[in-house]
């Protein structure tokens, strides 16, 4: 009896340790970064082992992109740098 126990008893908790990962949560901040990086949800899902309707659920709430990369890169033009060597001239020592 005891022979067939204790094996029986390591198997359920290999068993039970395995499907831990599969229990945990999704990382809607991944699935989010993956939208807007273009990815689709079928990709999304294979890519980190999640069904579709987990994806479509974190994109529901994360809600319509804040931004896209061309208004930041309206947004966001800088002035250009000034040249420290106006003159061109390169090379000499100043004393």
């Amino acid at each position: 009896m005891k022979r067939i126990l204790i094996p029986a008893l390591c198997s359920a908790a290999l068993l039970i340790g395995s499907a831990a990962p599969a229990l945990s949560a999704v990382n809607c901040a991944m699935v989010k970064k993956d939208f807007d990086h273009g990815r689709s949800a079928q990709d999304i899902s294979e890519k980190m082992g999640i069904s579709v309707s987990e994806v479509n659920k974190c994109k529901e709430q994360a809600g319509p992109k804040t931004t896209s990369r061309s208004s930041q890169n309206d947004t966001n033009t800088a002035a250009p740098a000034s040249n420290p060597n106006p003159s061109g001239k390169t090379g000499g020592s100043r004393y």
